[in-house]
């Protein structure tokens, strides 16, 4: 699968696609970033109730190196599809996380299941099932 770059000023180009975030039933559609610096696949905290994840069953855990420092991180698993592709991941549910951030998709999960292939000259990115 083929992805271009999304152009956010004349000069800054990011590696952003549609993803559908699901648990159970309910399901959410996004613009993720794919960020190989990132650990786990993150969202909003906000995003947990609206999936109807019981956000008190999560693994709580730390994020750092983002926002200020630290902040809590909630893990929980739920399905990530790309077009026609569909995995579990352990995602991260991020307190203090501005639902204007892009969600992020990191390396448990996303880049376990993904071969990723980033070509920044041609501001294209290629993901293929593993």
């Amino acid at each position: 699968m083929k992805f271009n770059y999304v152009e956010i000023t004349p000069q800054v180009a990011r590696p952003l696609i549609a993803i559908k975030v699901s648990y159970k039933d309910k399901f959410l559609i996004t613009e993720a970033l794919v960020d190989s610096g990132a650990d786990y696949c993150v969202f909003p905290l906000e995003v947990a109730p609206v999936l109807g994840i019981p956000i008190e069953k999560a693994k709580r855990t730390h994020l750092t190196g983002f926002l200020e420092g630290s902040t809590n991180l909630f893990l929980y698993p739920v399905k990530l599809a790309i077009d026609n592709h569909t995995v579990e991941v352990l995602a991260g549910f991020a307190q203090g996380m501005s639902m204007y951030a892009p969600c992020t998709l990191g390396q448990q999960g996303f880049f376990d299941n993904f071969k990723i292939c980033f070509d920044k000259s041609r501001l294209q990115l290629n993901i293929d099932p593993k």
